[in-house]
């Protein structure tokens, strides 16, 4: 098992070199790479294109730049943000930019790209959606040979004065994942999301995944009510029963922070400390996951 971190929100504030250099020295083996716009973080700062028109060139520099510090992409995300409505085509910019991002995918050497479920205006038409896009997504995953590994996001509706979500079992999240019948089509366990408005915990969630659907993990600690992305310890999930759960299901995949939430709370000359921080846990993971491995 890698340790691996998405680089989050701090592209926006170092060069990219300074990023890999830092997550590199603090002995991280690989790298997640987000494919969103400055934008989308903050407004009024310049516009940061990643899947624009040089988007195979970035991608190209990027591969070449975290080989330079002996790092890997070991999977990227894509952008979020395709409607029920929209046309799967590429007469609708996000369909393109989701292209764009398989592609550039690929150039990094990614086995697979995170994808977000769409989340349409009826919990009934979610299964639909999703197949629809999947159908529209699956050439170029087999042209560019780039999985996606389908999020557990927080797909949540009002029934009956409840609040439910779609993905409410982990059978449920396996059974859309199975119905595309293609290897492209695999699974990234949102550790935070599986928790923060899904019935069962994070640990038992991973217990009932069908074996080799789980390619991929977002690691990040919550409060069991909201999406808190932040370093595991800091809020309250079980880590030693996820690491368990892993080891019960032979997981083979990385594991990749996504506590992008913590970054922003500290200064940039304390970033490099927190890498190594974030480091240190991410080791202890680890070495938790395989001492559970051994036993079974």
């Amino acid at each position: 098992m890698r340790l691996s971190s998405a680089v989050g929100t701090l592209a926006f504030r170092f060069p990219e070199e300074k990023v890999f250099e830092m997550f590199s020295a603090a002995g991280f083996e690989a790298l997640d790479i987000s494919f969103f716009n400055k934008e989308e973080y903050a407004c009024g700062l310049e516009r940061f294109y990643p899947l624009g028109e040089d988007y195979i060139v970035n991608a190209e520099k990027q591969r070449k730049l975290l080989s330079e510090f002996g790092l890997k992409c070991n999977q990227t995300h894509s952008p979020y943000g395709l409607l029920a409505e929209d046309k799967l085509d590429f007469s609708n910019y996000h369909f393109k930019e989701l292209v764009r991002s398989l592609e550039a995918a690929a150039v990094l050497g990614a086995p697979h790209t995170v994808i977000h479920p769409i989340k349409p205006a009826y919990i009934e038409d979610v299964y639909n959606c999703n197949m629809r896009m999947f159908e529209a997504l699956l050439p170029y995953c087999e042209k560019f040979k780039i999985k996606i590994a389908l999020e557990t996001c927080h797909l949540r509706y009002k029934q009956n004065g409840k609040s439910v979500v779609y993905f409410d079992t982990a059978k449920k999240y396996c059974d859309l994942i199975k119905a595309a019948k293609s290897p492209y089509i695999a699974a990234c366990i949102d550790l935070g999301h599986t928790a923060g408005g899904l019935s069962d915990y994070p640990e038992k969630f991973v217990k009932e995944m069908e074996k080799n659907l789980l390619i991929g993990l977002h690691v990040q600690d919550c409060d069991y009510m909201h999406d808190n992305h932040t370093t595991p310890f800091f809020q309250k999930l079980n880590w030693n029963g996820i690491m368990e759960a892993l080891a019960e299901i032979k997981y083979s995949g990385d594991l990749t922070f996504e506590d992008v939430n913590i970054d922003k709370h500290f200064p940039n000359e304390l970033i490099e400390s927190v890498i190594t921080y974030k480091a240190r846990v991410g080791k202890y993971l680890i070495s938790l996951f395989d001492s559970f491995l051994e036993k079974r």
